[in-house]
This record gives C-alpha cells, sequence and structure tokens, in this order.
C-alpha cells in the first residue's frame, strides 16, 4: 500500500504532462503502440528499456496490434499495466516496411476498442 501512492502520483504526472503538451502542441500525446520506438514506449509509465524490447519483440513476432490490452502478451505486463496504459496507448496501421521478410500485419478486428490515434 505504502508504494501505491507514489506510482500513482507517478502515473497521475505523467498524464497531466502528457495532456499539457497535448494542448500545447496540438500533438495527441498517445503512442502508438504499431510503431513507437523504445524510447517511445519507455515514456510510459511502468515501461522500462526490458519491457519496450518485450513489446518490440512481440510486435516483430506477431504483427501489428489489434488492441492496447494485447500487450499482457509480453512478459512481465498485467492487467494492471494495461489498464494503466490504456489511455496513454493507440493501435494505428504502422508505416509499412519494405523488407520483404517482414511480418504481415494481423487482420483487423470488428468492433475494437482499443483508441485509434
Amino acid at each position: 500500500m505504502r508504494d501505491l501512492i507514489p506510482r500513482t502520483f507517478a502515473l497521475i504526472c505523467a498524464t497531466i504532462t502528457i495532456s499539457l503538451v497535448s494542448v500545447e502542441s496540438g500533438f495527441s500525446g498517445l503512442v502508438n503502440i504499431n510503431s513507437a520506438t523504445q524510447a517511445e514506449l519507455e515514456t510510459l509509465p511502468g515501461i522500462g528499456p526490458v519491457k519496450a524490447r518485450r513489446i518490440i519483440e512481440l510486435r516483430r513476432q506477431k504483427g501489428r496490434f489489434s488492441r492496447v490490452e494485447e500487450l499482457e502478451e509480453a512478459y512481465g505486463i498485467g492487467p494492471k499495466t494495461v489498464e494503466a496504459l490504456r489511455p496513454l496507448c493507440c493501435v494505428r496501421d504502422a508505416p509499412r516496411q519494405t523488407v520483404s521478410s517482414a511480418t504481415p500485419p494481423a487482420p483487423d478486428v470488428q468492433g475494437v476498442q482499443s483508441v485509434r490515434c
């Protein structure tokens, strides 16, 4: 319980910071998990270098994400982390890769609940 307060405070601060950047620059502030770099993923609360690399590896293996909830498939990311990330992330088609061995994107899913940015 004692460590819950600092983590909650950090999440609130991160959300406020992203909101302020969004207002000032017109940027949506959402991280597109289908194209985010490791550095961009590391800006998310609870995502450090190791988890960012796991997300990128999962994306490389399975293709694009259809929902933010699919992050739970990455080792070390559970429902609570995904719940905290949901308002900060979105899924959008990543730019097409020119490498012929690239994994084809997953088919669109009807009724996707995740935010598309």
